[in-house]
Formats: structure tokens, C-alpha cells, sequence
């Protein structure tokens, strides 16, 4: 009499392609980390691989060099912030420009809430904006390093289009100097919150909200 042998369930191999992306997210992630803990993009090709579990070989395989790397990571934080804009701003008609840039505000300081490594990579002072080339057209001297960054100052610069056309803010000045001036003092308000000049969660919110009303208010 024969025995048969136990049904053993058989272990399928990754595809390549999801290993190759498991591997790229692993070192995407690490880098994230280690940028946040040393304040910049110092660290060395063997600490990333050491960090995610991986060799030197595996960064140069994915990204080709420290450039691209560095592209990668910032493409990655483009790509955070538009889908925060994409969710703060999908419920809202675009042609209604002055809620709509509320939206955008609070989507850009809940990003520098939620993904603090991500947004000084962008807007801080951990970014890498000299290995990023400049756009053109419109966006000529905004770093963008992938479609997500189009994507976030499309948004932005789109708005602000619409709104001087509409005759919602002023134009006696280029739109993106009108944009600019808004994000300027949109990012003060930021980065003051996240040093700490606030006495409580309540004035944070109650600052925020009343220093984005005077921005809008004062590009009229």
C-alpha cells in the first residue's frame, strides 16, 4: 500500500518587477527617514543600504547614481503633496478661486503635518533643489523633479489664473507673481507654527485661518 505524500502548499515567487519595486520602496523609505534624522541628504550610499536592509548595488540598480536617487526622493514628496491637494481640493468647483485656495492652504499645512521629512525635502531646509532641472514656460525656475510637481504647481498656478481673469485678484503683476506672494506668506504661517510660536492647538487653527483670509484679502 502506498502512502501519499502530504499536500504541501507551494510558496510562489514575487515577480520580478514587484521585487525590484518592494526593494525600490525600501530605500525610498529609509532615505526618507534618514534625511528627517540628520536634518539633510548627507548620509552615505552604505548607511541607506544598511538602513534598508539591502546593498549599495540595489541604489545604483534602481536609481542609477546619488542624482538620481535624490530626484527620486523629491518626486516622491511632489507626489505626497498632490494627493493631499487632489483630496483637500476634489469637492470644490476650480472656478471658484477664493475657497478653493483655502482648500490648498490647508492642504499644504497638513502636509507639512503629516509628512514633515517630505515637506522640508521640498520647502526646507533639508531640500535638493540644485539636482532638479527647471520647468519652462509658466513654471521656468520652479524645481520639479516628475509629473506629481507639474501637478502641484499646475493646481496652484491655475487657480491663481482664474482668479485675475475673473478680476478676483489684482493684475497689475505677472500670475505668478501673485502666486508667489501667496505661497510666501502662506509657508511664513507654516513654518512658524512648526517652530512653535503658538500658545495653543486653538490659536494655531484660529491663525491660520484668519492669516490666509488677509493674504487672499490683500491680493485683491
Amino acid at each position: 500500500m502506498t502512502t501519499k505524500a502530504p499536500n504541501v502548499p507551494r510558496t510562489t515567487a514575487k515577480p520580478q518587477d514587484t521585487q525590484r519595486n518592494d526593494v525600490r520602496e525600501a530605500l525610498l523609505s529609509a532615505a526618507m527617514k534618514l534625511a528627517a534624522q540628520n536634518r539633510d541628504l548627507s548620509f552615505s550610499l552604505r548607511q541607506l543600504a544598511e538602513a534598508a536592509d539591502t546593498s549599495t548595488m540595489s541604489i545604483y540598480t534602481q536609481f542609477g547614481n546619488r542624482e538620481g536617487l535624490n530626484r527620486a526622493l523629491s518626486a516622491r514628496a511632489f507626489g505626497l503633496f498632490a494627493d493631499e491637494l487632489k483630496r483637500a481640493t476634489a469637492d470644490i468647483d476650480r472656478k471658484d478661486v477664493v475657497p478653493l485656495l483655502q482648500r490648498m492652504a490647508q492642504a499644504y499645512r497638513k502636509f507639512a503635518q503629516d509628512h514633515p521629512s517630505g515637506f522640508d525635502l521640498l520647502f526646507g531646509d533639508i531640500n535638493s533643489f540644485d539636482t532638479v532641472p527647471p520647468l519652462s514656460n509658466q513654471y521656468e525656475g520652479l524645481p520639479s523633479p516628475s509629473e506629481n510637481g507639474y501637478v502641484v504647481y499646475g493646481l496652484y498656478y491655475s487657480a491663481f489664473e482664474t482668479g485675475v481673469a475673473q478680476g478676483v485678484f489684482r493684475n497689475d503683476a505677472p500670475v505668478r507673481l501673485v502666486m508667489d506672494s501667496f505661497w510666501a506668506q502662506l509657508h511664513g504661517l507654516v513654518a512658524l507654527e512648526r517652530l512653535g510660536y503658538v500658545r495653543s492647538p486653538d490659536e494655531a487653527e484660529d491663525r491660520f485661518a484668519y492669516g490666509i483670509e488677509a493674504i487672499l484679502r490683500g491680493l485683491k
